[in-house]
């Protein structure tokens, strides 16, 4: 289903505040293994997808590891993202 990939650096060249890299997708479900949790395949939405990942690490989300969430962030949560970052030192 949906899914975006986040990624949130500090690049102090630019600024001394937080910011939040994303990358729209979907979430491809893997098969079932052993261990008996959840897995599957993050699919960028651009292309070609290699240029696509290669701009969003570039961008900075390397840096730090990455989250995949199910469905686009509500009003309320790009809210409280904004928020947390305008507040970063």
């Amino acid at each position: 289903g949906p899914a975006t990939m986040l990624g949130v650096t500090l690049d102090r060249s630019r600024s001394d505040k937080l910011s939040l890299i994303a990358l729209e997708g979907q979430v491809v479900h893997g098969q079932s293994t052993a261990l008996n949790v959840t897995n599957g395949w993050f699919q960028t939405n651009r292309r070609p997808a290699l240029q696509a990942f290669e701009d969003w690490a570039t961008a900075g989300a390397a840096r730090t590891p990455a989250a995949a969430t199910v469905a686009p962030p509500t009003p309320a949560v790009r809210m409280n993202l904004r928020r947390c970052i305008e507040q970063s030192p």
